[in-house]
Order: structure tokens, then sequence, then C-alpha cells
């Protein structure tokens, strides 16, 4: 992993983002929240005990499944039916991740575990795209959604297959994409918005009795240092070291 601080709108000093790469020989793991998308998972909206010795990050899911058309898969079963075009993580069986367009970029197929869908995507081609700010169509939600300046987060991936987080505590829509095309991602979906629902946390030290000490990517965020390490109300993602066929 290694991380950043870009300026992804010169004109305003407000605009930052910081960025987290991850590596593609880490492993990922989409992990459903106790209440949303719904239903019942065998990780109890919390990162499992198997995964907390080798744990390096964890960070947020997307928008409520209310503000949203796209679905949802986790251990290798449809919560909420996927949607073509929509953006999309994609977690597969050996843990390898991926960021694109459902059904366009990335196809349907048996090794696919988990599926993280969140609106249309915001980079397509290593750049932003059009509209982000001024076509109201649902695309992105509600025109507030695309407009409000907030904290925001989004994921993209890197020409390499790595993945690339981006957090700023005050972005539009259009700044938060810009911020991914700075980082390097050639595709980019938004995650979710808004203070203390942006979380990314680092860990480092992890051993056979837990995971090791954590620190947030900005200090601007305020979940508990332990969030996604006790049940959770809200879907996230986890990122360990390890790379075991499930």
């Amino acid at each position: 992993m290694a991380t950043s601080l870009l300026q992804p709108d010169p004109t305003d000093p407000r605009a930052f983002v910081a960025a987290a790469w991850l590596s593609p020989d880490l492993q990922f793991h989409v992990v459903p929240g106790t209440t949303q998308p719904g239903g019942t998972w065998s990780t109890t909206g919390q990162v499992p005990s198997a995964l907390r010795s080798s744990l390096v990050a964890v960070f947020n899911g997307g928008f409520k499944y209310q503000d949203l058309t796209g679905g949802f898969e986790a251990e290798a079963r449809v919560a909420r039916r996927l949607v073509v075009g929509q953006a999309s993580l994609v977690v597969r069986r050996d843990g390898s991740a991926q960021v694109g367009a459902w059904g366009t970029d990335i196809a349907p197929s048996p090794d696919i575990v988990a599926v993280r869908q969140n609106l249309m995507p915001i980079v397509e081609q290593a750049r932003s795209v059009p509209g982000l700010l001024t076509l109201h169509d649902g695309s992105w939600s509600t025109e507030h959604h695309q407009v409000q300046r907030t904290p925001r987060s989004a994921l993209g991936q890197r020409p390499d297959g790595s993945l690339v987080y981006v957090a700023g505590p005050d972005l539009d829509l259009a700044q938060l994409a810009a911020g991914l095309v700075q980082a390097g991602a050639v595709t980019g979906m938004e995650l979710d918005i808004h203070p203390n629902m942006v979380v990314f946390h680092l860990f480092a030290g992890g051993n056979a009795t837990g995971p090791g000490t954590s620190k947030e990517l900005l200090q601007v965020m305020t979940a508990a240092s332990d969030r996604y390490l006790t049940p959770d109300r809200r879907d996230f993602v986890a990122v360990t070291e390890q790379r075991t066929i499930r």
C-alpha cells in the first residue's frame, strides 16, 4: 500500500483528496452489513476473525440501497439484482478485485463471489465522465448529491490492475472524479458520501491475536477506530495480505 495527498482542482484550494494505492497482490472481501443490503450472512456485519491477523485496510461501501437501483452479491449469492451498466466493484474467488461497468467492462463469471454496485461510473477511459454536475437524470442519484460540497469517497482501477481509493472532506462529484483521474484510475465509481460515512482505516502489526493498530487515512474521518471490527449496519470492504483460495 501507499498513500498520497492530491489537489484535483487547482482553482479551489479547499478541494483535496487523500489517495490510497492498493496492490493487486492484496485480497479483497466485500462484507454485508447487518441491515444493508439485508438478509443473513456468515460475517455478521464485521471483519471475520479468520481475516483479522492479516488485515491491512477497511473502507466504506456505497450509498444506501434506497438511493440507488444497483445490486449486491456476496458469498456467491445475489441479494439484489445486478444492473447492466452500473459501476461495480467485483471480487473473484481468488480475492482479486476489479472496478468497472457491469455487463460491459466486466462480464458475469462463475468465479465472481461478490459485487457491490453504486450508481453509474464517474471515470471511464482515464477521464471524468461528462455531465457529473450538469446531467440530472438519476445516473448519480439526485442533483443535490452531485453538486453538494461534502465528504466523498471513490474507488478506481489503474492500468496495472491495482485499485486506488480516494476521499476528501469538501468535494463535489466532479472534483471527486478528477481526484481519481489524478491518482491514475482508468475506471472509477463513487462510494459513500457525508460525514462519518467516509471511512478508510489502515492496519499494521497484526498477529495471531488479532488486527494491528489502526490509523485513519484522513484525520477528518470521524468513524470509531473499531468500526467494521464490531457489527455494522452498512456493507464495507476488508483488504488483507493473504491470498488464499476460498
